[in-house]
């Protein structure tokens, strides 16, 4: 799980902590960077939506081509308004200048659903294409070869994967949401409360795991993938520019949720250190939304790709020969 998202749950404590009872907006250094690096993060992606909407037309249209950049798009999306959200509950600290707090609540429920659509549609961007390249090799060798990363099984775990990721997530969501517009009713006592924030927290772990589990399997799929093109003498550009540009992003989501859920958890954090690590899941998490979205989309743009088997002219695919060297790889 993206530790942002875990951010977004308690940014209306957080608002409720900053205030000071003057009109003023007050927050420590490290809020107020992270802040500043919420709507620069929103700019950006926001940025990418739209670039990538424009080069729509340079894919070519079916499931089988532009249907992943259509769900690219959605997902860049997404991602430019939760950092939005984000941005704007941190300034909107004061209830009685400000937003409400039952509305802070609801726009904080908002963006963590829309951070999740990253969380689990983003990799299956990534999986879908590595699943219509592994399908391409074949189509340049006289002999049939069933890459596994294409195979229905692999399809539907991974589908799967994601599905239950997303549904974890949401569940988590409105589970929290709920309890403290519960609480906030008088409806529950502070005992209730405590044993959702425990469920709350198990399903978080949940949610993180599965989230790694996304990561491992992006980046074992795409090394499976462009080793098994290398042994049948099958350029990629395609292939070679998702490992190159996308790849690194997925290690690094895979250590930032790691390190970001596991350190807390371990260590005992003094209230400023709380500060600092937010600062710093607003940056990495927002490094590596940017990094994985923008490397994805920078492969609508590479000329000389097989896009659909059997397709001519400069969509035809690359055969290696010995000591000959293509410009993509």
């Amino acid at each position: 799980m993206k530790p942002r998202t875990s951010l977004l749950s308690i940014l209306p404590f957080i608002g409720g902590a900053m205030a000071r009872g003057s009109r003023t907006w007050y927050a420590p250094p490290e809020i107020q960077a992270g802040t500043v690096f919420e709507f620069i993060w929103s700019v950006v992606l926001f940025g990418l939506f739209v670039t990538i909407l424009r080069r729509l037309h340079l894919v070519p249209p079916g499931r089988y081509a532009r249907a992943p950049y259509i769900l690219l798009s959605i997902v860049a999306g997404a991602s430019s308004i939760s950092h939005l959200v984000s941005g704007v509950l941190f300034v909107a600290t004061r209830v009685e200048h400000g937003l409400q707090f039952n509305v802070m609540h609801g726009l904080s429920a908002f963006g963590i659903c829309l951070a999740h659509i990253d969380l689990a549609f983003g990799p299956a961007v990534c999986l879908w294409l590595i699943h219509l390249r592994g399908s391409l090799a074949p189509t340049v060798e006289a002999k049939p070869l069933h890459l596994w990363v294409s195979q229905s099984w692999k399809r539907i775990l991974d589908w799967l994967l994601v599905a239950v990721t997303f549904i974890l997530a949401i569940s988590m969501t409105v589970i929290i949401n709920i309890v403290w517009m519960e609480y906030g009713a008088g409806h529950l006592r502070g005992d209730q409360v405590t044993h959702f924030l425990i469920v709350n927290r198990n399903l978080n772990f949940a949610v993180v795991a599965f989230g790694l589990l996304l990561s491992i399997d992006i980046a074992v799929s795409l090394i499976s993938l462009k080793v098994t093109q290398r042994r049948v003498h099958f350029i990629d550009p395609l292939t070679t520019r998702l490992v190159v540009a996308v790849l690194p992003f997925v290690v690094l989501r895979f250590i930032e949720s790691l390190v970001l859920t596991i350190y807390p958890e371990s260590y005992a954090m003094r209230y400023t250190d709380y500060d600092v690590l937010i600062l710093l899941t607003i940056i990495l998490g927002g490094l590596c939304t940017v990094g994985f979205i923008g490397g994805v989309a920078s492969t609508m743009t590479i000329p000389n790709v097989l896009w659909v088997s059997g397709a001519n002219g400069s969509t035809s695919a690359l055969p290696i020969v010995q000591g000959a060297r293509y410009p993509h790889e």
